[in-house]
Formats: structure tokens, sequence, C-alpha cells
């Protein structure tokens, strides 16, 4: 098969349908065509200026192979361009409508709404001044901020009262774009200040405040409407409070009790957005009285979460996600997990320069560690992140039992035995 890929320069997805004997054309943003004309060479590279205009697109539509017969990607930013080029190629997958339903969160809201679905209530507004008005319309203060398009929790917070808008509004909040640490971002404006997206989503805020409150993952592997495999498990701490700090989450059996209705809910909401055939991505929050919220859907795999999965069930995920894209079952329903449960150590330690690490291979030596990607060098900088989302690196280890206060502590155990210290700027370092 003609594969089409749209890409921002992440190799997940690309080797495994090379290595399926496809046929790929790669579609990128202008900075990323030469590395990937180097990469792949013999390739056609078409470049892009825009994940999301549609003239833009029809610019990459014109340019592509007549006999292309898939287009796919697992880049967030370029979910509703696949979408959109699927339909005006009249090609099988994800249709525009269908990806406007995982990328555009107002639009995700109102269908998962309609669904009768339970998410917490919203209004779109157009500036930083309608933001008190808005609160009081979903039920008052606390609320959450969100961009209508964004990733990584860009742009992503809590207001508590009106006096903690007022200091944000001063400290020019509303108007602060993200940096592009990655530099996958040059074709798309999910970093773009809320001021400058047209409109932006005050949401009620769901209390997480209390000893059930959690905030839940889960990756539903989907096939033609039939959920094959759905991993899920739970985070330390909702990942739009988690910034400036390691954090952790688990990857939970599939009987788990914990995530049994969790994973229910999560497919119901991938149902509601019409992800038939994919991977969807959808994050559930238990507040404090126990209730479950649908908080969020991606088209895609978790990021972080998916390596944890792929050893604790056995399966090769991007060699599933070239599967399905192709319109192939992949056969992975009912499988065992060979590790009941897997916890990942996502490392985020302060902006400064690294003084001091554990080698990657003593920490893989360490018991129960399945799997290490260290990103941190000593003379390096810290990785910046992108929104809440830390580059550093992670750790994935096989936890003694699934609770997390066990986990918590083999959590320490780890980040103690790396011995990091970061030397802020100016300093001698600090261990972390």
């Amino acid at each position: 098969m003609h594969f089409a890929l749209l890409t921002t320069g992440r190799a997940v997805f690309e080797p495994a349908v090379l290595d399926a004997g496809h046929q790929v054309t790669f579609v990128a943003p202008f900075d990323r065509v030469a590395g990937l004309r180097a990469q792949y060479p013999g390739r056609l590279v078409v470049a892009t200026r825009s994940w999301d205009d549609e003239a833009a697109l029809e610019e990459v539509e014109a340019q592509l192979p007549d006999d292309v017969d898939v287009v796919a990607t697992i880049d967030e930013q370029a979910i509703w361009a696949a979408g959109w080029l699927r339909t005006h190629r009249s090609l099988p997958g994800q249709s525009q409508d269908q990806a406007l339903g995982y990328t555009d969160k107002a639009v995700m809201l109102e269908r998962l709404q309609a669904a009768g679905l339970p998410v917490a209530a919203f209004r779109i507004v157009t500036n930083d001044t309608q933001v008190e008005q808005a609160a009081h319309e979903v039920g008052g203060f606390p609320v959450v901020v969100k961009p209508v398009r964004g990733q990584g929790a860009v742009n992503t917070f809590p207001v508590r009262d009106r006096a903690h808008l007022d200091e944000l509004r001063a400290q020019g909040v509303f108007s602060a774009a993200e940096a592009d640490a990655s530099g996958r971002f040059g074709a798309s404006a999910r970093l773009a200040a809320l001021s400058d997206q047209g409109g932006f989503i005050v949401q009620r805020y769901i209390d997480m405040d209390g000893p059930g409150a959690r905030e839940f993952w889960c990756d539903v592997h989907a096939f033609d409407g039939e959920v094959l495999l759905a991993p899920a498990g739970w985070y330390d701490t909702p990942p739009m409070t988690a910034g400036g700090r390691h954090r952790y989450w688990a990857s939970l059996a599939p009987d788990d009790p914990e995530v049994t209705d969790v994973k229910k809910l999560a497919a119901t909401a991938v149902q509601a957005l019409g992800g038939a055939t994919g991977v969807s991505h959808v994050e559930v929050l238990r507040d404090r009285h126990g209730a479950l919220w649908v908080g969020e859907a991606a088209f895609r795999i978790g990021g972080g979460k998916w390596q944890a999965y792929s050893r604790q069930y056995g399966f090769d995920t991007p060699t599933v996600l070239t599967q399905l894209a192709a319109g192939q079952r992949p056969p992975i329903k009912d499988l065992t997990p060979c590790h009941p449960v897997l916890a990942t150590l996502s490392l985020a330690p302060p902006a400064g320069t690294v003084t001091r690490i554990a080698p990657a291979e003593q920490i893989g030596a360490l018991p129960g560690v399945v799997e290490v990607d260290l990103r941190l060098r000593e003379g390096d900088p810290v990785p910046a992140p992108i929104g809440v989302v830390p580059m550093s690196g992670r750790i994935v280890w096989a936890p003694t039992g699934s609770g997390q206060d066990s986990i918590a502590t083999e959590a320490q155990v780890l980040i103690d035995a790396l011995r990091l210290e970061i030397a802020p700027d100016g300093t001698s370092g600090d261990r972390q």
C-alpha cells in the first residue's frame, strides 16, 4: 500500500510502515523537509506551511501521488490535516469531521455531552475579560482555562477566583505563547497564546481534592468499532497540576477493578467521537465524591504510556498502528499481560545544566526495571518541556504492587538512585 505519512519528525510510526514494505510519501513542515530527505533518500517529501489551513492542505493534496491508499499520522497537530486529506481523496479512515471532534475541544465536549457522557460544564470566550462571567455560568470559581486546540496542557491552567484571575491577567498569562522547545510545531498554532486563538474554553473545575480523587488514562485500540484492547491506568497527580516535578503513572492489569468503569466510559467516548479504527487516548477523572467524568480524548497513542503497555502485553505498538492504518485487524484481542502492573517514572528536573547523573546501565540493573530512556547528559542543559510534558526521559519498572503508596515509595528509590544534580544558572548545583 502507498502511505502518505504526516510527520513532524518524531520517528515512531515511520520505521514500522517502511519495515512492513509499504510505499511511503512524507508530508512535513518546511523546516523538517531537508532532514527527512536526508534520512529517507529517494522518498517523496511534500512540504506544508500549515496543518490547520485549508489552502495549505490543498497545495499538499495537489502534490500527493494519485495512488496514495492511506493517510496516517500519530502527531496530534496533524490529525485534522490527515482527516481533511482523507475526505478530499475519498480514502478510508477518520474523516475531516470526525477529526474535528478530536482536535477542537469545544466540538469534542459538545459531542460527548450530546451522547449523554459526563463532561464538566463549559463556555467559549473570545478574550480574558469574559472569563469571570463564563465562570459564573458554569457554576462559579474555580474554573479551568484551556485552548480550543491545544497539546500537552499548553496554556491550560486553573483560575481559583476573581483575585487570581486579575493576577494572571497582570502577569500576561493570556497573551503568552509557549516556546517550541521541540522544533516540531512550525506548521501549527497549538503553542500560540490564548488571546491569539480566536477563542478559548472556560470549564468548570472538577474537584480532585480528596483521597478518592484520581485522574485515569486509557488507550482504546479499536478496529471497525470493536474494542480490541484498552490498556488503562492512573497518574500520581493530574498532569495539569504536575508541572515542575518528577511524576509517575501506572498501567494496570486488564481485570483491575479500579479501571473497569474507566475503560467502559472511555470506549463509549471513542464511539461518540467516531474513533472506529485506530487508537484513542482518553483522560477520565474521578472526583472526590467518586463520580467519573470524561476529560478529553485524542486520536493518538498516549505519550509515555504506550512504551509501558507494549512491554506489559508483549506487542509492538508501531506495528499495530501500521496495521490499523492499513485496515488490517491486529492480533491484540484478549492478550494476557506478562506484568500485572508496570509503572513509569517521568523525569522533570528544573531548568539548568546537568552536573551529575547515574549511568543508564546502572539504573537498568536495578530490581524490576525493564526500560530506561534517559535524555539527560552531564554538561548538557535540561531539555525544555512542552507545556507540562517533560522531555527528560523515563524509567519503566514492574512494581511490587498496584497501590499508589507502594509505587510512590519505589519511584522515590529510583529518583534517589539517579543521583541527579542540576546547576541552575549561577549556582553550583542541587540534588534532584
